[in-house]
């Protein structure tokens, strides 16, 4: 194992980055220093090409994988500080991964999510549909952070936004204090909190949905009513416009079940009581590491 991993690790800390970001890049550097011939510090740019060309990788996780491997690599050649002599990475290409289109829920499974769900699952969707929170934002969204008329949301790479309070959030979460999602008195990670969520969807008859095709939802509807990719860039907490483009591509004809507002369709859907959920928490199981 190489001793280089732990100072990596500490110096994305000391950069700021989110923790889901330090998490995986930890499992990719301990899956490729157990993996690779002669481990991370001596690799040669065939044997990274090999490990990352694993034929039962998806584009896009292939592309992730490549950015841990690269990013570990440039810091630890870079700077005034060398502690590798030479980056066996720095002539491997970035992984082709082809964008796709948005998978919004349908308003009907929305509808059904809401009715169904007990808390503190209803309260991951609803933040998730009616703001567009991800899982890591809802994981870590505090009161503190939200008003009658706005929501602060802190994104990836601890950018912040702004998203206006949607009328049934602010009912939701009005009267608390503290963390807006606790599991029987505790924080979840954002990678448990939607492990755990799309459990529950599948218990209620969702088992294709994922809390994230919630917030699709959320940027659809955006798109589709006010039809302007800079908006919706900026509500979504997107860094390029290029993943906003996605939104714009999903028609009125695919949408044809789309409510008028957002504001009316969680109305419509909003329960006068929800029992707490009693069901026990299951740990996170460990990812498999890459074949």
């Amino acid at each position: 194992m190489s001793d280089l991993i732990g100072p990596h690790l500490a110096h994305l800390r000391a950069a700021g980055m989110s923790p889901q970001t330090i998490r995986g890049r930890e499992r990719v550097l301990r899956c490729l220093a157990q993996q690779l011939p002669h481990g991370l510090d001596l690799a040669s740019t065939e044997e990274l090409e090999l490990w990352l060309g694993h034929e039962g990788w998806a584009p896009k996780t292939r592309e992730t994988y490549w950015s841990h491997m690269v990013g570990f690599y440039r810091w630890a050649t870079g700077g005034h500080t060398q502690r590798l002599d030479w980056n066996p990475a720095e002539d491997i290409r970035r992984p082709r991964a082809p964008g796709g289109l948005p998978r919004p829920v349908t308003d009907a499974q929305l509808r059904h999510a809401l009715d169904e769900l007990d808390r503190p699952w209803y309260r991951a969707v609803l933040l998730a549909a009616a703001v567009g929170m991800r899982a890591s934002e809802v994981a870590r969204a505090d009161r503190e952070d939200v008003t009658e008329e706005r929501v602060l949301i802190l994104g990836k790479g601890g950018k912040t936004r702004s998203v206006p309070t949607d009328p049934m959030v602010w009912a939701e979460v009005r009267d608390d204090s503290g963390p807006l999602f606790l599991y029987r008195g505790h924080q979840l990670d954002g990678d448990t909190l939607s492990e755990r969520t799309s459990r529950m969807l599948t218990k209620i008859g969702l088992a294709d949905v994922t809390l994230h095709r919630f917030r699709h939802w959320f940027g659809t509807v955006v798109q589709r009513e006010y039809r302007d990719l800079r908006v919706t860039q900026e509500l979504m907490g997107h860094a390029s416009p290029a993943t906003t483009a996605g939104y714009a591509a999903l028609t009125d004809g695919q949408r044809r079940t789309a409510v008028a507002a957002l504001s009316d369709v969680l109305s419509s859907a909003l329960r006068a009581e929800h029992q707490p959920d009693c069901g026990r928490l299951v740990p996170t199981a460990a990812l498999n590491a890459p074949a």
